[in-house]
């Protein structure tokens, strides 16, 4: 009898860390999201809503953002346009969404993967379509980590990440 309790109690509290993992990931991803939507730039996203990795790349492309602009200034065509990363890289869409659902959530370990369906109601057809959001677990907080997109605008360059790599001419960011 005293087996069966245990294994009840320890169903319960699985399940209850689940739930609290499973709403943590869902309350991330709104932080997120409510800065996503003021901004609509990645530079401006506070870093303590994205992972180390995420935070290192965009810290790069700002880094050639800022050079590019020096040197077009520095040139005999100051008035060119510097290399800058245009559109929204945090969906597949060039505009990008603003409205979000979660579909679907699932957490192994310290990565989270959202199932989301997103839209675009600020344009006529409205769009909806189907990205994902990975956020990873650091120092104890969900941080979104990267995006994968779905079959629109970006879908070649199929993430957030994939993005920033190609912006920045690497496979393999250098070390840190």
């Amino acid at each position: 009898m005293a087996k069966f309790i245990y294994l009840i109690l320890g169903c319960f509290i699985t399940v209850s860390c689940k739930n609290s993992d499973d709403q943590e990931v869902r309350n991330s991803f709104k932080n997120f999201n409510h800065f996503y939507q003021q901004q609509k730039d990645y530079r401006k996203i506070p870093k303590p809503l994205l992972s180390e990795n995420l935070i290192y790349y965009i810290d790069l492309a700002k880094q050639k953002d800022k050079q590019s602009a020096e040197n077009i200034k520095q040139s005999d065509f100051p008035t060119d346009k510097p290399e800058i990363i245009e559109g929204d890289i945090f969906s597949s869409l060039y505009e990008g969404f603003n409205e979000y659902k979660i579909l679907n959530s699932t957490i192994k370990k310290d990565t989270a993967q959202l199932q989301l369906e997103l839209t675009n109601t600020n344009f006529k057809p409205i769009t909806i379509w189907n990205d994902e959001c990975i956020l990873v677990k650091q120092n104890g907080q969900w941080k979104v980590d990267n995006f994968i997109f779905g079959k629109l605008d970006n879908a070649r360059l199929e993430s957030t990440q994939n993005i920033f790599k190609s912006f920045l001419h690497f496979e393999n960011p250098p070390e840190k």
